[in-house]
């Protein structure tokens, strides 16, 4: 996977950090688990188990942020990690995460679906969070951009 740009994320307590990260990866176990469920919700919203968006969150994202902010922890310290990404696949990311959690939302509010999935729904501090780490994205993916567009123009007109 081609790691070629730095994603900063917001600075938060450790310990919410990988609360964030412990729930998501209990997302993936619990579609992982139900294949029909995660069919259904990957087509309502986006995919969660599969396809190279997906493995991005999983193998580098999510990784990144748990090991920086385990270290945080130990140190006693603010997480502010920086993940390091494929730029093709950060905006993807952000919007695939965000469809994903308002679908999760959505089936976290049905008693019958949560049951299902055995999860609850995201703390307020832990949603917060995940909104400024989605908005860190977007912000961020979008200056690279910007930035790779003005140094091909301006390549080109040479």
């Amino acid at each position: 996977m081609l790691c070629d740009v730095e994603i900063a994320l917001p600075p938060e307590p450790a310990d919410r950090y990988l609360t964030w990260v412990a729930w998501w990866r209990g997302v993936e176990e619990a579609m992982a688990q139900r294949p029909v469920l995660a069919r259904h919700a990957s087509i309502a919203s986006a995919p969660f188990l599969r396809g190279r968006v997906a493995e991005f969150v999983s193998s580098c994202l999510l990784t990144d942020v748990g090991r920086q902010a385990r270290e945080a922890l130990r140190e006693g310290r603010v997480a502010a990690p920086v993940v390091r990404g494929d730029a093709n696949l950060w905006a993807r990311a952000a919007g695939t995460m965000a469809a994903q959690a308002r679908w999760l939302e959505w089936a976290l509010s049905h008693l019958e679906i949560a049951r299902v999935l055995e999860l609850e729904p995201q703390e307020a501090g832990v949603t917060d969070l995940q909104e400024g780490v989605l908005r860190a994205i977007r912000a961020q993916s979008l200056e690279h951009g910007w930035r790779r567009l003005l140094r091909d123009v301006t390549a080109a007109a040479g």
